[in-house]
């Protein structure tokens, strides 16, 4: 089945009434954040879309409350309690940082977590839906975390890892200090409600509570990452809900302490790999992503115009690009929303991960390949020929656990190119976050752009403070107290970095944030952490992009802040200025690059889905925004999700 969604004069008329090309140079749709949705499910790839979904978003504050944690904690909707998200790979024995807290990520990429990840995810979702005040609380006895959320006068707990929680007699939910002091919540609960604590002694359960002592904690969530991503012509993504050859996030050694004899046993199991280590609390593990990039070389075809990154010095062929002098190269990028995985063949031998990210090419003279994975500071080698001929180089050991890529190719001699190109490129992704289909009509729609309805591009900096080489590749200026190994305040002062809009494009918006000291209790309000930035140079002028608000309540030193900024212009360069006071741990920056000419559009979209025995596809075009249905008179067993963008002819 292919289908034309909407014809050129309804499509002008559809995109008056959403604002999806508000901004877009030229007037001409891109490719540039494609996505699909399904109107009776949330959509998981942004916060605000998440938040507003119709089952909950005009709800009273207590439905709302209940309404999402129980979405969060649902077999098919909802994340699962395992190991953590060990991301950065030097975090150091330093709890607040060795584990990934952002939202986004736990939502679409990873699914899981344990309580001191899946409750300050709680905490930055019910932010989002706007409830005034929310927190988390350590618990130092029983070792647990748990969410509060402030609403109708007073706090209110929320169990995400344990999934329960409690009811007054008046039907209210009982905040955490009622929960480790009234027994009979637990034991004999005026209302019940589902899930209630499985597994758990409930007379035990309050027991462990009771001897508590707690710590509330404030904003110990991550926002920033996006979902975003470009689909270039002669580009496939293919995203199944089930696990794919056994590739999967796997950091192991692990930190925490956790049992890995017991997760050793559990990723065993059939379908090897990351899984609940409950059986019954989700019926997903975990999915994968596949990134297939071959681009039409040769010219005539618009796919390397529209496609590189990078070039100089070359020039299409008909037998593809070519070096017009020595010195000539060509680099493309990959830049996925989900983290970058391979084939785990043994649990405790990270280095025997392969199968994950691939090139083939087949080269018209000598050239050398090389990869960065820091927006193209540092290169490394991976291979090259010194003659025509056909190459093929797994190098998933240089990306595993990264979002994406760098790949160059240097051309060594007049003459010299590609001809082809193929790279691949293996994700992980949360399956409960793909746009799935159900049971009776589903009314589905592919959109296009950002949350600001622009067809951005993504750059990213993330820089653990840990490692001053990180922060040497960015920074202009340190008026700073430095001590990357200091626990609590690694950076007290001034840090000035600077970030460069990709090639072609300018900076039309920024995420930025970072994870800071605070003091607390009465002090909190001394706070006076701050981001800043400048579009003008180094020396500014400095406007402010967050500024801190410390609650009194707070009693732990470690929180996380981040804001967006929408820029009046694009611009080549940006600048930002981190103020420790008292202290700056890391920073990130989310750069969203607008491109100065739009790309073709026309992509395939085709779900993939069971009814009984019988695989059934679905195909799909679109040249724009629009909606599309799929009936289903039975359950369907989703399989995969295909986005195609096709090579374009310049003469198309």
């Amino acid at each position: 089945m292919s289908l034309k969604p909407l014809s050129v004069p309804a499509l002008f008329f559809f995109i008056l009434l959403t604002g999806v090309s508000a901004g877009m140079p030229g007037g001409c749709l891109s490719a540039q954040t494609p996505r699909v949705t399904n109107e009776r499910l949330p959509d998981y790839t942004e916060l605000g879309r998440f938040v507003q979904f119709d089952q909950w978003r005009d709800l009273p504050p207590q439905e709302k409350a209940v309404a999402i944690w129980k979405f969060l904690n649902g077999t098919e909707t909802g994340l699962y309690p395992v190991q953590g998200i060990y991301e950065d790979p030097d975090p150091g024995p330093e709890y607040p940082f060795y584990d990934e807290r952002d939202v986004i990520k736990v939502l679409n990429v990873h699914g899981h977590g344990y309580c001191g990840l899946l409750s300050p995810t709680l905490d930055g979702v019910l932010a989002a839906a706007g409830f005034s005040d929310s927190r988390i609380h350590n618990m130092d006895a029983n070792k647990h975390c748990v969410t509060e959320v402030y609403y109708d006068g007073g706090w209110h707990y929320f169990d995400m890892d344990l999934r329960g929680m409690l009811y007054r007699p008046d039907g209210t939910v009982a905040n955490i200090r009622e929960a480790m002091t009234n027994k009979e919540l637990w034991t004999n609960p005026p209302r019940k409600i589902e899930p209630f604590y499985p597994l758990d002694d409930k007379a035990a359960m309050f027991e462990s509570f009771a001897a508590c002592k707690l710590t509330p904690m404030y904003h110990w969530y991550k926002n920033g990452h996006t979902m975003d991503f470009t689909l270039r012509p002669g580009e496939r993504l293919t995203r199944w809900w089930q696990p794919q050859g056994g590739r999967w996030f796997h950091p192991w050694p692990n930190k925490g302490g956790f049992n890995l004899s017991f997760l050793s046993r559990k990723f065993e199991q059939e379908p090897r790999g990351l899984k609940s280590k409950h059986d019954t609390w989700s019926r997903w593990t975990h999915g994968n992503a596949l990134f297939s990039y071959s681009p039409q070389l040769a010219e005539g075809w618009n796919d390397f115009a529209q496609g590189a990154y990078d070039h100089s010095g070359v020039r299409q062929t008909s037998g593809g690009i070519i070096s017009e002098t020595e010195g000539g190269y060509a680099v493309f990028e990959v830049k996925t929303p989900y983290i970058i995985v391979g084939k785990v063949h043994d649990l405790l031998r990270k280095d025997q991960i392969d199968d994950g990210t691939t090139v083939y090419y087949r080269s018209l003279g000598a050239l050398k390949v090389s990869l960065s994975i820091d927006n193209g500071h540092s290169w490394r080698a991976v291979g090259g020929t010194s003659y025509g001929r056909t190459d093929f180089i797994d190098f998933t050991q240089e990306v595993l656990n990264t979002y994406g890529y760098l790949i160059r190719f240097d051309f060594e001699k007049t003459g010299s190119g590609l001809a082809e190109l193929t790279l691949n490129t293996w994700a992980q992704v949360a399956p409960v976050s793909l746009p799935r289909l159900l049971a009776g009509e589903n009314r589905m729609s592919f959109h296009l752009g950002d949350r600001y309805g622009l067809p951005t591009t993504v750059r990213e900096v993330r820089l653990n403070l840990r490692d001053p080489v990180q922060l040497e590749k960015y920074v202009v200026t340190l008026d700073a107290d430095y001590n990357p190994l200091r626990h609590q305040r690694k950076l007290t002062g001034e840090v000035v970095i600077e970030v460069q809009a990709k090639p072609g494009t300018g900076i039309k918006w920024f995420t930025a944030g970072g994870y800071f000291n605070t003091y607390i209790g009465k002090k909190a309000k001394r706070t006076a952490n701050e981001i800043l930035y400048s579009t003008a140079g180094a020396d500014g002028p400095w406007k402010s992009a967050a500024r801190s608000k410390v609650p009194s309540w707070v009693a732990h030193w470690h929180y996380g802040m981040d804001e967006d900024v929408m820029l009046e212009a694009p611009v080549d360069k940006l600048w930002l200025k981190y103020v420790g006071k008292p202290g700056v741990n890391q920073i990130w920056v989310y750069a969203h690059c607008l491109p100065e000419h739009d790309m073709a559009l026309s992509v395939e979209l085709t779900h993939g889905y069971q009814l009984g025995e019988e695989l059934m596809e679905q195909k799909f075009t679109f040249d724009g925004p629009g909606e599309y249905t799929v009936a289903c008179p039975t359950e369907p067993e989703n399989v995969y999700l295909d986005l195609y963008n096709p090579s374009i002819r310049t003469d198309e």
